[in-house]
């Protein structure tokens, strides 16, 4: 029950004006004051919310009633909750108009709804019983007030429900709003509730419709090409439903965000030099990639090869590309050329290069993408946070790639605010034992057992011990080494210390016999390797036998080269979307970088299992 009390105006403008903060009353005007705002004695203008409370003292009641309502109202808006039902407990309803009592329960619901009392909100809307008169976005209001106070009660389904069906009547103009507001409440409920409210056989053709647009958008996810995918299907389907022609904000930019393929592409890579060999791979994956598109009835563009070894400055090659039509540069793969681009304010035509300059790059139509094993480390650091570790150890190789991602590790880790506790590089050769005891403090247990003997005489009992302040091991090292890794860690008395690695642990190609010695390590790696079906590797094993090696990873780098190459823009603009490719989760930052987000496997029984994402 709604009950409201009856206090004299003059008592409450004057509580209001003391919440406010002026307390000292205002100056009397003058007539040469007449056409000055009023203000207090001590020269402050008054606000509008005093400026309406002092005009109700000095009107008619009906005019009365109305400052106090849009006083109540400007306090609303200012969030001073308390003040406005001050305010809206003293009006009486009858002195307003048709429209103004319906705005008046609409506020007084909206109130309650802000100081999380539901029952209250819906007991207030009850009120409302010319909704029709409510200027559109009220009405809306309205509807969303009903909704969201049902949900916080518990009752989302029958809320939801209730929306949609009030949709089947609303007018062309309401129902672009109406559909936001449906979308919204449909993205904040459960995936369990949602599943059984799409498997409920007495839905209506509208529930329906919108249950399969939810279920399918979120099973999709942020992917570019699934989403876009599913939202095609789904209005292929449901062509009469009216969130078909009045998509939500949200997907409408996913259909508008399609591939944008290039007309005219020039793969710019080294055909000469050291770095023939990889580009060649690259060229092999892309192309693999390319005529797959073409076997599925897609357009492809027109391809050019040029060799980037040719052009000593590629500020040479940039205006031939421009004369031939090209729309899109693949390349280079080179740092050295790579870094002289980053140098430019912009290049002329959008360049994807295959590798990343060691300064960040504001390059205007520059994109960079590449395999860094340091992607892998900072991951490493990222899913051992996640699992909720904090103090760490790292173990690499000895050489310039597994200092490279020990540094990685170290700045990740650190900056997620956790402690690497020691570190230890090794060769390789027979120093395993050595470096390992030294990491996890074995040594330093037995020099205090020595320390002990030289002063206590007869036997003493004694357990060397390692380290007990750590967490988890971060480990980069070639598959080689590990396997001789991990059982020293068992004799260093850490065979239960959890293990972090990179994707050097695994070779690419399942060995059962000799990597029983990798089990329970972690590490991550790119689908490529981990996916045991894919279609696209499948391919290219025919004619190749090093599609599952580190080398091979270069097939799928060119693979998702010809994949992404559609998306760059829309990779970059749209926030949160991703596409599924060979070498990761591709997201592109503002920076015009490829970031790669690579999948988990863990070894069990000598072969790498993979972990649900």
């Amino acid at each position: 029950m709604i009950k409201t009390k009856w206090l004299p105006y003059a008592y409450l403008s004057l509580l209001i004006l003391i919440m406010q903060g002026c307390t000292t009353p205002t100056t009397v005007d003058t007539p040469e004051d007449k056409d000055k705002p009023p203000v207090s004695t001590d020269g402050r203008e008054l606000t509008e919310i005093e400026k309406l409370l002092l005009q109700a003292e000095a009107s008619t009641p009906i005019e009365k009633t109305e400052y106090t309502l849009q006083a109540a109202e400007r306090l609303f808006e200012e969030k001073e909750y308390e003040q406005a039902n001050i305010l809206l407990d003293n009006i009486n309803p009858l002195m307003l108009s048709v429209l103004r009592e319906q705005q008046l329960w609409l506020l007084r619901a909206r109130i309650a709804n802000a100081q999380f009392q539901p029952q209250l909100s819906l007991d207030w809307l009850s009120k409302l019983t010319q909704t029709d008169i409510l200027p559109l976005e009220q009405q809306i209001i309205r509807t969303e007030l009903e909704v969201t106070n049902r949900n916080l009660l518990g009752d989302s389904s029958n809320a939801l429900n209730l929306l949609i069906e009030q949709s089947a009547m609303a007018s062309d103009e309401q129902r672009p709003q109406l559909n936001e507001t449906i979308w919204r409440l449909l993205k904040s409920i459960g995936t369990e509730t949602l599943a059984s409210l799409q498997n409920n056989p007495d839905n209506s053709y509208l529930q329906q419709g919108w249950y399969d647009l939810a279920v399918e958008s979120r099973t999709a996810g942020t992917d570019i090409l699934q989403s876009s995918q599913a939202l095609l299907d789904w209005q292929q389907l449901w062509t009469l439903h009216p969130a078909a022609t009045a998509l939500p904000t949200e997907l409408m930019q996913i259909l508008q965000q399609q591939a944008q393929p290039a007309g005219h592409i020039a793969v710019l890579l080294p055909q000469s030099g050291k770095l023939e060999k990889p580009s060649k791979a690259i060229i092999e994956g892309f192309l693999a990639a390319y005529y797959q598109n073409q076997r599925l009835g897609h357009p492809t563009p027109r391809l050019s090869f040029y060799d980037s070894e040719r052009f000593t400055n590629l500020s040479e090659f940039y205006p031939t590309a421009e004369a031939q039509g090209v729309e899109l540069v693949i390349g280079p793969l080179d740092k050295n050329k790579l870094t002289d681009l980053t140098r430019l304010e912009s290049v002329s035509i959008p360049t994807l290069a295959l590798n990343y300059s060691q300064e960040n790059s504001t390059t205007l139509n520059l994109f960079q993408f590449g395999l860094r094993g340091e992607d892998e480390a900072r991951q490493a650091a990222q899913k051992a946070w996640k699992d909720g570790h904090r103090t760490a150890l790292s173990l690499t190789a000895d050489t310039s790639w597994g200092q490279r991602n020990h540094q990685a590790f170290a700045d990740e880790w650190k900056n997620l605010g956790g402690t690497v506790l020691a570190h230890q590089s090794f060769t390789g050769e027979n120093d395993f034992s050595e470096k390992i005891s030294r990491v996890l403090s074995v040594e330093q247990s037995e020099a205090r057992y020595q320390e002990l003997r030289r002063y206590v005489k007869g036997k003493v009992e004694f357990e060397t011990r390692r380290r007990q302040d750590v967490d988890f091991l971060f480990l980069s090292a070639l598959a080689k080494d590990a396997r001789q890794i991990k059982p020293t860690l068992a004799f260093h008395y850490a065979a239960k210390l959890p293990v972090y690695a990179t994707s050097h642990v695994y070779t690419g190609a399942p060995a059962p016999e000799i990597d029983q010695d990798l089990n329970d390590i972690l590490f991550c790696d790119i689908p490529w390797i981990l996916n045991a079906d894919d279609s696209l590797r499948s391919g290219l094993e025919l004619h190749r036998n090093n599609t599952q090696s580190r080398f091979g990873k270069l097939y799928a780098l060119g693979a998702d080269v010809y994949r992404i190459s559609a998306y760059l823009n829309q990779l970059q603009t749209m926030e949160g979307s991703y596409l599924n490719g060979e070498s990761g989760r591709l997201s592109i930052n503002p920076d015009g970088r490829v970031v790669r987000s690579l999948d988990w496997a863990q070894f069990r029984n000598g072969l790498p299992e993979r972990l649900s994402k």
